[in-house]
This record gives C-alpha cells, structure tokens and sequence, in this order.
C-alpha cells in the first residue's frame, strides 16, 4: 500500500504572530474502561479511573483572550435534570471544588476580558458556566446547531444546556466558513479555519464524538504547535501509539470517530513539531503546568524537541 506523504502545515510567516497557552484544571470525575478502550466493553462500570477536565486560556497578542472549553461545574450544580444520573455515577461531585472562573481569578484574569468561548463539543463536563464571560460570544462546530435546538429547558429531558441568549453564537461551517479563512487540507485533517487570519490559531474539524467537535492548534513559537484533541479520544493510548481502539459506548458516531483518531494517530507519528492534549489526558495531570503558573511555550519546545530527537 502506497502511504502519501504528510501534508505540509502552514510555515511560519516573516512577522508570524504566536498565540500563548495556559492549561487550567477545571475538576475531573470517574471514566469506567468501557467507555474508553473498546477491548473494555464488557468490564464493569466499577474497573476505570479518575480523569482529569482540562481547559484552556488562549491569548492573542492582539485580539486578546479565550477560553477553550470551561470544563466542570463547581460542586457539580446547575446542570439540567438530565445529568443528574451521569453526575453520579461519574462521581463527579468531589471533583469539583472550583470551576473555570475560580481558575482564572487565581491569575487576575476577570471573565469580562475573555472575548470567546470555544467549546470543543456540548456534552457537559466542557460547557461549565458561560454565564460569568458576558462580553464573551460562544463559538462552537456548526453541526452541534441542531443538537441547541432541543436542549434544555425546551425539551426538560435533555442533558444539553441552552446558550445564553445575551452571548452571540458563532457556528462554524468549515464547509463555508464566511467570516474565517479556510484551510483545507490541515496536516491530515481535511478542514479548518485560521480563526485570526494569521496562522497563529487554527479550529480543526473533528467530527464523530459528537456533532460539532472541534479541535484547536496553537502556534506557540517558531515551527511549534499544540494540538488540543478535546474528547477525540479519552486516554493517549488510543492515538499515541494508537494501539487500543476507542469504545463504541463514547461516540456518537463510532465509525466516523475512529477515522478521526486515525489522524490523530498520523498527527503524532507524522509531525514532530506538534504536542497533542487530550482534554481528559490524565497522564499530563502531574506534568503540565496550570495556571497561574506559566503558559505551556516551554513545556512544548522541551517536548518537540524531545521528538525531534527521537524521530
């Protein structure tokens, strides 16, 4: 079988602009292995770990902050009725003593400077509170639309939150993306958008978790990226090296899901000058440093060059 070579990504440009990362840690809960590796399917509910919610502050140099995903809930409230039961068995309530906004007051960051809200997909270990960042629009993948039409508190079952209606919604359409320049393909992606217009950030389409799934890629110093996966996988095994397949119990669309771990897989094996976080990566919990201490330029320079080394 003939293997096409990676796809080039974006170089850096003569005054190329570089975006800073900060990692914040916004609670966790139980993950049992079902949910996680396919060869698990049929473990109990009680053979698993506990798992980290990461999020993440993102600061243009000139079109200020964002926030990629907000993670937990603190005490595990206000979610609507419909994640009371997940709430439980997830053990999520003794996780989640702070939540996004706590994290960022910790740095002297106010919610009032984030200009957007990126939310990876709406399941609600990642939509947290948008409620504090009221100069803040939402951005999230345009398939997630349909899923915000039946949420709640229309339909009272649901375990999807209605946005805000003072927060402006942006809903990107990667197939016709108006407001943003399109790129296609992104390394082994087939489409993303460069949120700032010059390369610094970029908004992958990653479907099959569920509709709308997002990732996100930083460019954090010279021939450097972060790639935030969000919950394109639920433990770096399946993609680093990709030797367990993700469970069908996790994925909206199972089949789609796993095209889309496969380019994660050919991201990390591909492309040395990239670092991959996984929003629930608890094999990073001990390592990265979380806000308020420093952004993650460093850790991802010492780690490229680590692969860079080993490739």
């Amino acid at each position: 079988m003939i293997v096409a070579p990676p796809v080039p990504l974006p170089p850096d440009a003569d005054s190329q602009a570089y975006v800073t990362v900060h990692a914040l840690l916004v609670g966790g809960l139980w993950l049992p292995y079902n949910e996680v590796f396919q060869d698990c399917i049929n473990e109990p509910h009680t053979v698993g770990s506990e798992i980290p919610c990461f999020a993440f502050l993102i600061t243009h140099p000139k079109y200020g902050r964002s926030l990629f995903d907000l993670g937990m809930r603190k005490h595990a409230k206000g979610w609507p009725p419909g994640v009371d039961a997940a709430v439980e068995a997830f053990d999520v309530a003794r996780h989640c003593e702070e939540d996004v906004v706590d994290a960022l007051r910790k740095g002297g960051v106010d919610p009032a400077e984030i200009t957007k809200v990126i939310y990876s997909h709406l399941h609600w270990d990642h939509v947290g509170d948008p409620l504090p960042f009221k100069n803040a629009s939402i951005v999230v993948g345009s398939d997630a639309k349909t899923l915000l039409e039946n949420a709640y508190p229309k339909n009272p079952k649901s375990r999807i939150m209605e946005l805000p209606a003072h927060m402006p919604a942006d809903y990107i359409d990667f197939a016709n993306p108006q407001q943003y320049a399109r790129v296609a393909p992104w390394g082994p992606y087939e489409r993303a958008v460069d949120v700032y217009s010059d390369g610094s950030f970029y908004l992958i389409d990653s479907p099959g978790h569920m509709p709308g799934h997002l990732s996100a890629t930083a460019r954090v110093a010279p021939d450097t990226f972060i790639f935030l996966a969000g919950d394109t996988c639920h433990n770096r095994l399946c993609f680093a090296p990709g030797e367990r397949l993700v469970s069908e119990e996790n994925h909206a669309d199972i089949e789609t899901a796993r095209a889309t771990v496969r380019r994660l897989v050919r991201l990390d094996t591909e492309y040395p000058n990239i670092v991959t976080i996984i929003a629930h990566d608890a094999a990073l919990k001990e390592v990265l440093p979380f806000f308020p201490g420093p952004d993650l330029r460093q850790w991802a320079l010492g780690e490229v060059g680590k692969r860079k080394v080993g490739a």
